[in-house]
């Protein structure tokens, strides 16, 4: 999919070489002339430690090297960056064993991705504020003379609040609202840039 669409501003948090590209190429997109300048681009540090993370050092490297390439430039074109791309990436890619993509016209069914375990839970840390939330729809539904059960509008709310992580092993134990485990509080970090951290 493509998201074709020009930006006025960018920031970001530091990233692969590749992912700054992308994003950097949704700047000023239909700038047509000169006197039309430049849009600024904000990268900045992100705290990338733990076992947890997206990016490897390597990658963040990269995007190291091509921000301090641009540095200070001003009037950077869709080119400058296919070449400073050209230039970043000049290490061998590695070959990824593919079923899907090496196979002949007759295939065997085959996943895409590793499989993985993982349920839906509401964390401890958000259900007050759920349940704060479902109780202020029904005091609103109350005043238009409509009668609603707190717990549906709290199962109505929650599905905005729920998040996926790694099945625990104690999961079973934790307590149930509606459909979603609760997990305790301070059981998994969780960050709305890198999902939970486990």
């Amino acid at each position: 999919m493509s998201l074709d669409l020009s930006a006025d501003l960018l920031i970001s948090a530091m990233a692969p070489a590749a992912s700054l590209i992308q994003r950097l190429g949704r700047l000023n997109r239909r700038m047509m002339k000169p006197e039309e300048a430049s849009k600024q681009a904000i990268i900045y540090p992100w705290d990338n430690k733990g076992d947890k993370r997206p990016y490897d050092l390597a990658e963040l490297a990269a995007g190291e090297r091509l921000i301090q390439e641009f540095s200070g430039k001003t009037g950077i074109s869709q080119r400058d960056l296919a070449e400073i791309a050209a230039r970043l990436h000049s290490e061998e890619v590695q070959q990824v064993e593919s079923s899907w993509l090496e196979g002949n016209w007759c295939n065997v069914p085959d996943f895409l991705r590793e499989g993985g375990y993982t349920i839906t839970v509401l964390l401890g840390e958000d259900e007050t504020e759920i349940w704060s939330i479902a109780a202020q729809k029904e005091q609103e539904l109350l005043k238009l003379e409509k009668k609603e059960s707190r717990m549906k509008l709290f199962k109505q709310e929650a599905q905005a609040w729920s998040v996926p992580i790694r099945i625990e092993t104690d999961y079973y134990q934790w307590k149930r609202k509606g459909f979603y485990p609760v997990t305790p509080i301070g059981k998994i970090i969780y960050s709305e840039e890198v999902g939970a951290e486990q």
